[in-house]
């Protein structure tokens, strides 16, 4: 009988001590990686993924060496954590534990190790981020540009370019400074209000060179190269006007339409535009 009794015990001890391994969730992730290295400057790093089914981010609040071992004390609590995309619905999980190792060459980045999350599963990372190489070339035709003043959509001197090709690509470039006409590189942009959707997913630029010209009429001819961390080049032309446009001031007065959910949505020569970029601000 007591033998009986200790062999329950154990196996109902054994039976909780399963019940409570908290699941593991494994993202691999070596493309569309993006690192931003702050050290010279503001004293912190930055991993960044977004695809179609995560959106990280992971801060370090201050370093004087980017590659270490990092604990969730190391990190800035705004600007880490992990949102799930899918499956629906989307959930966003912040940090309780952290060990993380950054390794950095003169090419790459990468951050492995564990992260317990606020739902009670175990991370287990490894974010890769290089120099991409364009192995595809695509092609990206924008039949017509929409522009608007960034001063008065999110409060940086600036001008906001907008628009979707045919396949439903969007692509949004926001050029800092008054004189927005002639050629610039990412370097000009407002790299948060700058991107790319393929199919709704946002793809993370690694380099841009982008020109800008306006014709007698106003109408605005975009040429760019958006090389993403995907390995993807994305060139993006825009066609000769069949028809007489609007200037840029009257085209950013009468596009915007209206404002749905925290979102303003153009309604412009029968397309819709969102722009809802997120401006990630230390």
């Amino acid at each position: 009988m007591r033998r009986s009794v200790f062999l329950f015990i154990a196996v109902l001890w054994a039976f909780a001590a399963y019940a409570t391994v908290p699941d593991t969730v494994t993202i691999d992730i070596n493309t569309e990686v993006t690192y931003n290295d702050y050290i010279a400057t503001d004293g912190y790093w930055e991993f960044r993924v977004d695809n179609n089914t995560y959106e990280i981010y992971i801060s370090c609040i201050e370093t004087t060496q980017a590659a270490g071992v990092y604990t969730v004390s190391d990190l800035d609590p705004e600007f880490s954590y992990i949102k799930i995309l899918s499956p629906l619905p989307y959930r966003t999980v912040t940090f309780v534990e952290a060990n993380l190792t950054l390794t950095e060459t003169n090419t790459s980045h990468s951050l492995e190790g564990t992260i317990t999350g606020s739902d009670g599963k175990i991370y287990v990372l490894r974010l890769f981020s290089g120099i991409p190489t364009a192995q595809t070339n695509v092609n990206v035709v924008i039949p017509e540009w929409a522009v608007y003043n960034g001063y008065q959509l999110f409060g940086i001197l600036s001008n906001v370019y907008a628009g979707v090709a045919d396949d439903g690509t969007y692509i949004q470039i926001a050029i800092e400074g008054s004189n927005t006409i002639g050629s610039f590189t990412l370097a000009n942009c407002v790299t948060d209000r700058t991107e790319i959707k393929i199919a709704n997913a946002s793809k993370s630029i690694y380099s841009l060179t982008v020109t800008v010209s306006e014709n007698a009429e106003g109408v605005v001819n975009i040429t760019a190269d958006i090389l993403c961390t995907n390995n993807t080049n994305y060139h993006v032309t825009t066609p000769a006007p069949t028809e007489t446009g609007i200037n840029q001031t009257d085209a950013a007065n009468q596009a915007i339409k209206r404002v749905h959910n925290g979102q303003i949505v153009i309604d412009k020569a029968g397309k819709t535009y969102h722009m809802n970029g997120v401006l990630h601000q230390k």
